[in-house]
């Protein structure tokens, strides 16, 4: 399977710590955003569920809303919700302790 690697700005609002990373001190650099990229691919490889790569992917990546994931995955909107939320959590988490 191929490695897919992610524009940071197919995320747009969605991980807030991100753009505060490559804002800081008002500036947008390209090493710094390089920086968000490659740990923002890694965490995505290696520290979300399959189950939770496959929701924030389509959720940010493909712009698609809930509702049209949890008909795709044939879930409740809820489960997909609750995916989104553990996802975005964790990759929080994962940016505010190794990046800030």
């Amino acid at each position: 399977m191929a490695t897919k690697i992610y524009l940071l700005d197919s995320f747009g609002e969605g991980i807030p710590a991100i753009r505060q990373y490559v804002e800081k001190d008002g500036e947008s650099n390209y090493k710094r955003r390089k920086k968000m990229l490659d740990a923002l691919n890694l965490a995505l490889e290696e520290e979300l569920t399959a189950r939770q790569r496959e929701v924030f992917k389509m959720r940010y990546c493909e712009d698609l809303t809930v509702s049209q994931i949890a008909r795709i995955l044939k879930v409740n909107k809820s489960t997909v919700s609750r995916i989104i939320k553990r996802a975005d959590s964790r990759l929080k988490n994962i940016f505010k302790y190794n990046l800030i």
